[in-house]
């Protein structure tokens, strides 16, 4: 009986290691599935400035994920890589194509990066950036570049979490920031900022985040104290809303909150999300 439970034993452990064995194995050979880019030349504009690249990092989030001086951090079972490194490894097209198209130097995609949102940057703004990060001195020399844990493993074979490569659009992105136009502009930062939780057609995802079409409840008023103070109507706690506006948006400049919320009013948003 000893010897039967010993030969048990051991059959478990060798189906249990070959199912782990198994699990890395495909969701390895999952992530290393090469895609093309899109052929474009980018190179930092000579007018980026080091402050606003700090600025734009931190509304859009940098930090959250790759931690406060972008040097890595654990973000949901991935380990977000040590940027001031990778900044400059890579060439001015490399941090292009990972940051707005979702695809490293080795053609392979990003996961859980939301190039789906950055893939609407102005050259101007990427520009700002990567002259931020390129501006910070190296925090640690662990780069980390995917280094998924198990459970993430799991999700990448049953498809919950998917290349980020697979959502990013065919198109050119402006070379210019908007600025000279006011609803313009809060497109823009509406499909480069606010689409991160919102999805990328800004209609929220189910039990995430709602669709900004509730924006047109919102006074302006209102409005600037949600992106400020994060306060909804009713004085409400937003949760993860609430957090974000403290943290990233009460950077907007009044400018900036004006042309989200002319868009967010104008029929041209009522229609962008029909």
């Amino acid at each position: 009986m000893k010897t039967l439970l010993i030969w048990a034993g051991l059959i478990g452990l060798f189906f249990g290691l070959a199912i782990i064995a198994g699990i890395y194995g495909a969701s390895s050979w999952m992530m290393k599935e090469k895609h093309p880019s899109q052929d474009r030349s980018f190179v930092i504009s000579h007018d980026a400035n080091v402050q606003e690249g700090k600025r734009l990092a931190t509304i859009r989030g940098c930090n959250d994920c790759h931690g406060k001086r972008l040097a890595g951090g654990d973000f949901y079972g991935l380990r977000a890589p040590n940027l001031t490194i990778i900044s400059r490894q890579y060439s001015d097209n490399d941090l292009e194509r990972s940051i707005r198209q979702a695809i490293r130097p080795d053609g392979t995609s990003v996961y859980s990066m939301t190039s789906n949102t950055y893939q609407y940057l102005s050259d101007l703004d990427l520009s700002h950036i990567i002259t931020y990060i390129r501006s910070l001195e190296d925090e640690s020399k662990n780069i980390d570049y995917l280094s998924p844990s198990f459970h993430y493993r799991i999700g990448i074979i049953l498809g919950e979490h998917k290349p980020i490569v697979d959502s990013i659009l065919t198109h050119i992105p402006p070379k210019l920031t908007p600025r000279n136009h006011t609803e313009k502009l809060g497109k823009y930062l509406a499909y480069s900022v606010c689409a991160e939780c919102h999805g990328v057609d800004l209609k929220g995802y189910k039990d995430f985040s709602p669709s900004l079409l509730t924006s047109l409840a919102y006074q302006g008023q209102d409005f600037e104290i949600l992106m400020t103070e994060g306060i909804g109507l009713g004085e409400r706690d937003l949760g993860l809303m609430s957090v974000s506006s403290k943290e990233r948006f009460s950077l907007f400049s009044d400018e900036e909150i004006s042309a989200l919320y002319t868009y967010f009013q104008s029929e041209r948003f009522v229609q962008d999300m029909q």
